[in-house]
C-alpha cells in the first residue's frame, strides 16, 4: 500500500507523540507543583478581553475559549489547573449546544 512520501513518517510520529503523552501523564501524576500566584481581576480589562476573543472567534470560526483561556494565562487571572477546568466547562457547554441544535433540526 503506497502512502506517499510522508506515510512512513506518520507511523513513527504517532509512536513518538504517544510516548510523549504517556511521559507527560506520569510526570503529572507524581509531581505536585507549588500553587501559582494569581492577580486580582480588573473589571474593565476583563470585559475587553472577553469581547475581543469573541470577535476573533467569530471571524475565524474557532471557539472563543481558545483565545480567552490564553488571555487568563497571560494576565495570571487563574492558575493552570483552573484554566484547564474552565476550558473543559466551556467545551461541555459547546457540546450541549451542538446536541440541542442536532435534536431540534
Amino acid at each position: 500500500m503506497y502512502t506517499g512520501f510522508y506515510g512512513s513518517f506518520v507511523f513513527y510520529y504517532r509512536i513518538v507523540i504517544g510516548v510523549r503523552l504517556l511521559l507527560a501523564a506520569v510526570h503529572m501524576l507524581f509531581t505536585f507543583p507549588a500553587r501559582e500566584e494569581t492577580r486580582s481581576v480588573n473589571t474593565l480589562l476583563a470585559v475587553v478581553t472577553g469581547i475581543l476573543p469573541g470577535y476573533f472567534s467569530g471571524l475565524t470560526g474557532v471557539g472563543g475559549e481558545i483565545f480567552s483561556v490564553h488571555c487568563c494565562c497571560c494576565l495570571r487571572w487563574a492558575s493552570m489547573r483552573d484554566q484547564a477546568i474552565l476550558r473543559r466547562l466551556l467545551d461541555l457547554v459547546l457540546v450541549i449546544a451542538a446536541m440541542k441544535m442536532m435534536l431540534t433540526a
